[in-house]
């Protein structure tokens, strides 16, 4: 059978100072390669002082040094040897954090340090990177794994004691490429953008593709990914393509500030906490494995006595059976004969005196046993050995029965499970290709066979997985996507603590927001990355929106519309005010709003907006709208989960959309020249986006998001922003 070669390629970029980073392959001689494999890893360090970087750095690049170190001919596997590189590097890194004066913040420092041994990797990391598997299935189908998100969640608090305290374990074959990178490569490159050029391209051309385009569209970031790419050869190897960097970047990092594949990739993840760091163990665990350990060295210790007690034991009862067998041939030595005996009874006698040893009773019992057996005649000897021949093989045939029992039940949960991955990769692949209800028929069937697993605790993590696989493919089938570590572009709390932020709207380059808790309207410049603050006492401030390219209104818990233009530094002004609305929209210049079960549009009269007209028709009604959206016609959002689609005041259209649970949209966008409509929900803390047809899109929502209030849409930049918890978040659309 051939084996596998792999390419490694790798890529560093470099353009923001205020980070430090490193992508490193290990280079050493092939021989150790063939027989240690090779040492890669990813670090990327945010806004810690460069003391601590350069020492960081130089902990990585001992243990790279110290794994091929003599001696190579050790017991211990690469793996174990890899543990013991990074139980070192624990050690190391928990001493400097202790000994720096400076507050180190470990949720800024992001690393990857792994191990290809063949086809076989190993990967332990530290806080937020990415690693993922392109497994080609057929021709046109692909998967693509999140491993950390698979095995699981990526590590939020680090322990500084433990920084590399898992390693997840697996093996790859020759339909499988990995890409491990920072999170900035995927605020500029779909996971399909790079599975398509990695998939289409050999070594190491998709890194230099990948350099091209984020050089182009990176602006101030730092990339960083390494990328490995499989192949059928005659012989096993690890092959070098050269590096892919930027070219201002410095060589040494201490100088610088089928299934069954993904399968066996996802389900090796070994806890080594207790190789990694023995030291941090607590006391009355280390009582435990001490005790453990002398129990078991005290049965090993009597199980080798008991072993020697029988063999002399045996010895004895061979002379004893010599002396009767002297005794019944020759009545001449009887004599000579029951002198032995009696020396022998002597023998026999001290067992039983008061603190005999117990090895003289065992042999004694032993003795007795024998003589037993030697006095009975030939013909009730030989029953009852047959009898214990028939009692041992009657024995055995019930142990034999209850292995192959045992053996035949776990064949047939082996095949329950394969049947359920089955349906599961059919149901992925039936929803690559849109076919929502074949996919959903098939987990369906995986359910049902789920259900036939029986409920033992043996098969409790079985059941576990299969379950989280089945769930995970439904949040996919509901358009359901969790972002991890959304992008911050403003924290309005390191400007205010006390702020209490409403409304978000979003002109040219800039995003306008309002604190009611201090009255200050926030300014931020995405361009220029500032954050500016303006002082004005409006009231309480309910919804803002843009006008125009230049300017925003912003509407009170009164019903008043204040003007602002971003270009005055002047306050803002009222334009219109009227009691008792819903929601507004802005739209050709014009304001329109929602009161009651009427939708009325206001048209500029000089600087100010008149008090508004209905814009529907006699006999349509909004009785039941909540909020409104408008691209020309206008959507009306209800209480009852449908919407209504009005045009030229009359009624046109109505559907449900199609969301699980609860749903209750506070906020809509959509525009003329849009194919979306966009929904906030603010009580569920997710964003939803249809299609004008009522179909859902994709649905994004994070651990990340609470108390979420407004969004703002720049379609033609595909980027979402969203106001939740006085952090205003950016999210790339990926459709």
């Amino acid at each position: 059978m051939e084996e596998l070669i792999i390419k490694i390629s790798q890529l560093s970029i470099e353009n923001n100072q205020a980070v430090a980073g490193d992508v490193f392959i290990a280079e050493t001689k092939k021989e150790l390669r063939t027989k240690l494999g090779t040492i890669f890893g990813l670090i990327e360090i945010f806004n810690l002082p460069p003391e601590f970087c350069d020492k960081f750095f130089e902990i990585i690049n001992n243990l790279q040094t110290e794994y091929y170190l003599p001696p190579f001919d050790s017991e211990l596997g690469p793996e174990k040897r890899f543990e013991e590189c990074l139980q070192r590097a624990n050690r190391r890194i928990s001493k400097i954090i202790q000994e720096t004066s400076y507050d180190i913040k470990l949720e800024n420092i992001n690393a990857l340090v792994g191990l290809m041994v063949k086809n076989k990797i190993h990967l332990s990391q530290i806080g937020q990177l990415n690693a993922f598997l392109f497994h080609r299935k057929k021709r046109y189908e692909n998967l693509i794994i999140d491993i950390f998100g698979q095995a699981s969640d990526k590590k939020g608090k680090i322990n500084p004691d433990k920084m590399f305290s898992n390693i997840i374990s697996g093996v790859i074959s020759q339909k499988d490429d990995l890409f491990f990178s920072n999170d900035a490569v995927f605020e500029y490159l779909s996971q399909n953008q790079l599975m398509e050029l990695i998939n289409e391209n050999i070594s190491p051309i998709p890194a230099q593709q990948i350099k091209k385009i984020l050089e182009q569209q990176g602006g101030n970031d730092n990339f960083y990914s390494i990328i490995f790419q499989t192949d059928k050869q005659a012989e096993p190897a690890v092959a070098m393509a050269p590096p892919v960097s930027a070219p201002n970047r410095v060589a040494s990092a201490t100088n610088r500030s089928g299934d069954g594949s993904i399968k066996k990739l996802l389900d090796t993840q070994t806890s080594t906490e207790q190789y990694l760091m023995p030291s941090t163990i607590p006391n009355w665990k280390k009582v435990i494995i001490m005790s453990y350990q002398i129990i078991s060295k005290a049965v090993t210790y009597l199980a080798g006595n008991l072993f020697r007690l029988l063999n002399a034991g045996l010895k004895i009862s061979w002379r004893r059976l010599k002396g009767f067998n002297r005794k019944n041939r020759s009545a001449n030595n009887q004599n000579n004969n029951h002198h032995q005996l009696t020396a022998t009874d002597r023998q026999d006698n001290a067992v039983y005196t008061p603190g005999a040893k117990p090895s003289q009773k065992i042999s004694n019992f032993i003795n007795r046993q024998i003589a037993k057996f030697i006095h009975l005649k030939k013909f009730q000897q030989l029953l009852l050995i047959i009898a214990f021949i028939l009692i041992f093989f009657f024995s055995q045939s019930i142990v034999w029965q209850g292995q192959l029992a045992g053996s035949s039940a776990g064949i047939n949960i082996d095949d329950l499970v394969k049947q359920i991955e089955e349906q599961i990769n059919s149901a992925e692949a039936l929803n690559i290709f849109n076919d929502e209800s074949g996919a959903k028929d098939k987990l369906r069937q995986a359910e049902e066979l789920l259900a036939q697993i029986p409920e033992k605790k043996k098969y409790e993590q079985t059941r576990l997985d299969l379950n989280q696989k089945i769930d995970d493919l439904k949040q996919k089938l509901d358009r359901l996507i969790y972002l991890n570590d959304p992008k911050v572009v403003a924290d309005l709390n390191d400007k205010n603590p006390t702020a209490a932020a409403v409304g978000l709207a979003k002109t040219g380059r800039l995003l306008f927001t309002f604190d009611n808790n201090n009255h200050q309207l926030y300014r931020v410049d995405l361009e220029q990355q500032q954050l500016a603050e303006f002082n004005f006492d409006l009231g309480t401030i309910q919804k803002i929106k843009p006008l125009t390219d230049q300017e925003i209104i912003l509407l009170t818990d009164q019903g008043d519309f204040y003007r602002y233009n971003a270009n005055d530094a002047a306050a803002p002004v009222k334009v219109l005010s009227l009691a008792g609305l819903k929601d507004f929209d802005v739209y050709g210049g014009k304001i329109y709003t929602l009161k009651d079960n009427r939708l009325l549009r206001h048209l500029p009269v000089d600087s100010k907006f008149n008090s508004g007209s209905n814009w529907l028709k006699a006999g349509a009604s909004a009785d039941q709208a909540q909020t409104i959206a408008i691209d020309g016609g206008i959507f009306t959002f209800n209480s009852d989960d449908s919407v209504n689609y009005f045009e030229n005041g009359q009624s046109t259209n109505k559907f449900t959309p199609p969301i699980k649970g609860q749903f209750s949209p506070d906020q809509a966008y959509t525009k003329a020249d849009s194919n979306y409509l966009y929904l906030l929900d603010k009580n569920n803390n997710k964003l939803v986006v249809l299609t004008k047809q009522g179909e859902l899109k994709i649905q994004y929502t994070s651990k990340q998001f609470s108390n979420t209030q407004a969004m703002a849409i720049d379609e033609p930049a595909k980027k979402i922003y969203l106001l939740s918890n006085n952090k205003i978040y950016e999210i790339t659309m990926d459709f």
